[in-house]
Parts: structure tokens; sequence; C-alpha cells
């Protein structure tokens, strides 16, 4: 069936087949039925070809509607009854297919609703991804963990002076493990994707900062920090493009602004908030933009002055206050937040 798949392009074809491994995967385990091969664990066994995602995802890009729908079907049927004992190996090699990038071209080509309905699943299930992840606390008893954290000081070039190392970095303490408690592995796997893929970008960067005074430094690492968390508020994006350019607007504002000398949290909230506010402004800016929204986007982030993002910030201040000034607002705002704090000790548990 799978050789089926992969190797014939005929939609009458290929569409039963790809219903066949898709009922199997999704089928219930624990059925007393005589067939007993169901589960991703079993279909895994098919599916580790070489050519069968990289032929999926490829189909993404056609231009036959049904290749497309079938393919992202049988993608999210995967992605969606994974076990953990695969589930890093099969996100991985979706992430070295770029799936994302061609996810996102669908979605801004108008597609048809079926298709649509798939697109938006594939998004929720990345989502979900990514809060596994993110609750994943990192570990200096992990190998993984403790190998991305050592390739960030690594790729940045500088050398240790004393027992001074990741403060170089921009972590708060030689305790990396305080910071990256916000976004567990998730984050620390977003910025070491970064610092790989984008070397001399991340290299020029932390070395720039480590030339200005002490004080004036913007914390590369705890910026990446306040970059992630403001990106899981929106969409739990993971996508290294938005990252970098949220990353570069975050430092832009940081020595454009009136940061204090003794460099205090004070300093990384304000200016955290003047990215949330930009990155709001831009995010709605460029949505009509079509197949142009990324650049839009990035000109947005980048190009706009910091007197104008400030000026917007501080209406914004002033609407809300006017806002919460009426009595209904604070009601509903109240009633927010409770939902929102129950919900956090919920999670907590």
């Amino acid at each position: 069936i799978v050789t089926i798949i992969v190797q014939q392009n005929l939609v009458n074809i290929c569409r039963p087949a790809t219903n066949i491994i898709v009922k199997l995967v999704c089928a219930d385990k624990s059925s007393k039925g005589a067939v007993q091969c169901y589960g991703f664990d079993v279909v895994n066994n098919a599916i580790t070809s070489k050519e069968f995602l990289p032929t999926l995802v490829q189909r993404l890009s056609a231009t036959d509607y049904l290749l497309q729908f079938n393919s992202l079907h049988l993608i999210n049927a995967l992605f969606r009854h994974v076990t953990d004992k695969h589930r890093d190996k099969f996100v991985n090699e979706l992430n070295e297919l770029n799936i994302k990038n061609t996810v996102m071209n669908l979605m801004i080509s108008s597609p048809a609703e079926e298709l649509t309905k798939q697109l938006v699943e594939f998004q929720r299930l990345t989502i979900q991804e990514g809060n596994i992840k993110k609750n994943i606390q990192y570990s200096s008893d992990n190998e993984t963990h403790k190998r991305m954290l050592e390739e960030l000081w690594t790729l940045s070039g500088l050398t240790q002076e004393g027992d001074m190392k990741w403060r170089k970095l921009g972590f708060s303490t030689e305790n990396p493990k305080r910071d990256l408690f916000r976004i567990g592995f998730y984050g620390l796997e977003i910025i070491n994707t970064y610092a790989n893929k984008q070397t001399e970008t991340y290299r020029n960067m932390i070395q720039k900062e480590a030339e200005y005074p002490d004080g004036k430094a913007c914390p590369i690492m705890r910026a990446a920090t306040e970059v992630i968390e403001l990106l899981c508020d929106f969409w739990d994006i993971n996508t290294g493009y938005i990252f970098a350019i949220t990353l570069d607007c975050f430092v832009r504002l940081w020595h454009e602004s009136d940061v204090n000398q003794n460099q205090n949290s004070d300093d990384l909230i304000r200016v955290s908030l003047l990215v949330r506010s930009q990155f709001r402004f831009s995010i709605t800016k460029s949505e009509s933009s079509g197949a142009d929204a990324l650049n839009q986007f990035k000109n947005e982030m980048l190009q706009t002055p910091y007197q104008i993002i400030k000026e917007r910030h501080i209406k914004e201040l002033e609407l809300e206050d006017d806002l919460m000034s009426k009595v209904p607002i604070r009601y509903v705002s109240s009633i927010k937040h409770m939902i929102i704090t129950t919900k956090f000790f919920l999670n907590f548990e």
C-alpha cells in the first residue's frame, strides 16, 4: 500500500491506498477483531521508507487539489496518532522537509474549504506538539538538552572569563535553567535551531552586544525568551523566520529606547511590551498583503521608527485605561482574569 502511495500519482489509485493507511493508523488498538495490525507503531514499520514522507510533503505543492488534500489528510492522521516512541523522529523529519513553509504557502493561496480544514488541523497539531515540548523542562542530565545549550555557547564565538559564561550570552545568572523554565525544551529548541541555521547572524548579534558597556547590552537569551513567549501567546509560532525577525526587532528597540545603565528587569518588560504592540500591529497590517505578507511583516517590524512605535503604544494604553474606567468593561475583564487564573492553576497541576 505504501509503495502505491509513493509510486502512483493518479488520484483514483492513491486515494484508496491513502484511506487504508489512515484507517489503520486511527483504528482502535483495543479492538478484538480478527485483524490486529492497528496503530501508528505497526504502520510505522511500513512508512520508514525514505521516499514516503518526502513524497507526501512534495505533493502539497502539486497543482492537483485532490493530491494536496489526500497527502495532508494522511500527514495529519500520522501526526495525530504518532506514539511517544516515534514522535521525535517523525516531527523532526517533517521539519527537515520544511513542511511549515509549504503549509503557510497553501494557507495564503485561498484553498478550498476541505483543504482549509486540513490546514487548520495541521496548525492545531503543531500547537499541540509545541505545548508538549514547552512542558518539558530543561535538565542538565538530559544529553540532548545539554548539547543544545552548549551549542549556543560554542556558536557564539565568545571566550569564557572566570566564572562568567552564560551571563555573557544574556542569561540572568550562571544557571540558564532559571530563564529556560518559562519556555521549556520547546524554547531551547527554537533558539538552538536559529543559532545553527543562522550562525553568522547569531554570532554577530552576540558579539556585538558583548562590546557594549555594562548595563547597555541587550541580554539576548532573555530577549529570546520574551520573543518566544510572545509568539506562543499569539499562534505558538515556531518558524525560525518569524522568530529571527521578532528578535531583531527586540534588539533594535532595546538600543533605541532609553535603557537604564543598571539594566534591570523593568527595561526588559518595557521593551517587551513595545515589541508586543508592534507585533500585533505588523501582523494585522500584513494580513491583507497576500503572498507578500512576510515581507510586509518584516518591513513593519524592522523599519518602523522607534518613536512611532512608542507613541502608538502610549495611545493603546490610554485607550485601554479609558475602556477600563467603564463598569461593564471592568466586569468582563475581571471575569476573564478569573478564567485565565483558574486555567493556569489547573494546568500547573
